[in-house]
């Protein structure tokens, strides 16, 4: 997706509100790239995290293998 996400306003039928589609703010990211040696709980206690919440967010679980290089959503 592009980030953006938006929903149709449902107001009174006929309405000024009727059927305008509204448009939410950018969705934004803050991510973390892996250095050597960074583990699931040092970048986790780094961002003040729970390690199984840091790794559910990136689509992952505290048994995949981070690697140096690789980009993690933090927030």
């Amino acid at each position: 997706s592009n980030g953006l996400y938006g929903f149709i306003k449902l107001g009174v039928t006929n309405g000024p509100a009727y059927g305008k589609r509204v448009t939410g703010q950018l969705v934004s990211h803050t991510y973390y790239t892996v250095k050597y040696g960074d583990s699931w709980w040092t970048i986790a206690q780094r961002n003040g995290l729970n390690m199984t919440t840091l790794a559910s967010q990136n689509g992952k679980t505290i048994y995949t293998t981070i690697y140096p290089g690789q980009r993690l959503v933090v927030r």
